[in-house]
This record gives C-alpha cells, sequence and structure tokens, in this order.
C-alpha cells in the first residue's frame, strides 16, 4: 500500500505554475483568474478565468485583465486599463488611464501606454517609448527605444518609430515605414511602403512619403506635396 498521501484541493489550490514551476498564489475574488502572491491585484480590479498577473506585477483602480492576458514582472496595470486576448505587459511597463492593450500587442522594458491609447495586433512598444493620448499601434508595428506616439497618430503595418521620434497630430505609418533619429510627423502626414524619416527631419501638413523615398538631414517638408520612388530630400531642404 503506497505511503503517498495527496494534498487536499484547498491546498492544491495555494499553489500555481505560471511557466517557471509551481508558486504561491490564488484566484481573485473578481474573475477567477490566478495571481501570484507576490503580485498586487486591487479588489476592484478583474482577472478574467484565464488570465494571470503574477511576478512583481501590480493591478489596481479597476483595471482588468482579460481572456488570456499576461501581466509579469514589474509591470503596472492602472485606471480604466484593458489587457486582452493574449496580450502581455511585462518588465516594468505601464498601462494606465483608459488605454487598451489587446490581441498579441506587446507592452515591455519601461514603456508607458496611458490616455485613450490603444495597441492591438501583434505590435510592439518597449525601451522607454511612451503612446497615449488616442494614438493607435497596430498590425507588425514597432516602437521602441526613447519615440513618442501621440494625439491621434497611427502607426501600423510592418511600421517602425524608435530613436527619439516623434509621431503625432492626425498622422500615419503604413507598410515598411521607418521614422528615426529626432524626426518629426504630424499633421495628416502619411507615410506608407518602404519610406523612411530621419535625422532631424520634419514631415507635416497633408505631405505623402511612399516608395523608396526618404527624408533626412534637417529637411522640413510641410504642404500637402507628393514625395515618391526613390526620391531622396536631405539637407536643410524646406518645401510648404
Amino acid at each position: 500500500m503506497s505511503s503517498h498521501t495527496s494534498a487536499p484541493p484547498e491546498e492544491e489550490s495555494k499553489r500555481f505554475d505560471f511557466g517557471s514551476g509551481p508558486v504561491p498564489a490564488h484566484r481573485h475574488p473578481r474573475g477567477g483568474g490566478w495571481v501570484a502572491d507576490t503580485a498586487r491585484v486591487s479588489k476592484t480590479a478583474f482577472v478574467a478565468w484565464g488570465a494571470r498577473v503574477y511576478d512583481n506585477a501590480v493591478v489596481a483602480d479597476s483595471a482588468r485583465i482579460l481572456e488570456h492576458a499576461r501581466v509579469f514582472g514589474f509591470a503596472n496595470v492602472s485606471g480604466d486599463a484593458v489587457v486582452t486576448d493574449a496580450a502581455m505587459v511585462h518588465d516594468s511597463a505601464r498601462v494606465a488611464d483608459s488605454a487598451q492593450v489587446r490581441v498579441r500587442a506587446e507592452v515591455y522594458d519601461q514603456a508607458a501606454v496611458y490616455g485613450a491609447a490603444d495597441l492591438s495586433g501583434c505590435a510592439k512598444v518597449h525601451g522607454d517609448v511612451h503612446v497615449f493620448g488616442t494614438a493607435r499601434v497596430y498590425g507588425h508595428a514597432e516602437a521602441c527605444e526613447d519615440a513618442r506616439i501621440y494625439e491621434n497618430a497611427q502607426a501600423y503595418g510592418d511600421s517602425t518609430v524608435r530613436g527619439n521620434a516623434h509621431l503625432y497630430g492626425d498622422s500615419c505609418t503604413d507598410g515598411d515605414v521607418l521614422v528615426d533619429g529626432h524626426a518629426s510627423v504630424f499633421g495628416q502626414a502619411t507615410l506608407t511602403e518602404h519610406a523612411t524619416i530621419t535625422g532631424f527631419a520634419i514631415v507635416g501638413g497633408c505631405m505623402v512619403i511612399s516608395g523608396n523615398a526618404a527624408v533626412a538631414g534637417y529637411a522640413v517638408l510641410n504642404g500637402d506635396g507628393v514625395l515618391g520612388r526613390d526620391t531622396v530630400v536631405d539637407g536643410h531642404t524646406h518645401s510648404y
């Protein structure tokens, strides 16, 4: 006869494997999702049955972690923010206010997503990036390093916004676009296909930059023009 005795169900329920072996944990009273005892989740927050909060993560206020979302590391989700579907927020990232992180989007490092910003698709936001206002990052777009995306700007497709670049106003990027360095894109400017904006370049107004066009240096394009194909604008060019 075996001497092994199974632990009572109530004892088994105090440990859960979040991926690195079982740790002390409990089910959150609102939603029933697993929460590690090392994490802090407000009683007013909601953690859905399939969602997980672990490590030293914090979920505060009325934030909701839904579906199969994961919040871990030292991440902080607060306000009325929503992390849902298979999205992940980790490291020291912060999601606040009424921001949403959805589908398979990922926020990590020291990135911050707040206001009414919306991340979805397979978007990645990391580094010291800030996405706020009503900005959207979706598709396979990536924002990294010290970039800022705000107001009503949109980055989607395979776009990359990095360095100290700013994307704001009603501007948008779509395709394999790169905005890098100290570049600024604003107004209703649209960047598509393989366009690159680098250096200290400024693109605003209703400019459309497409094809393999490149704007670099201290160039300023602020009007309603179209720049395409393999056009390169560099130096101190000004166009209004």
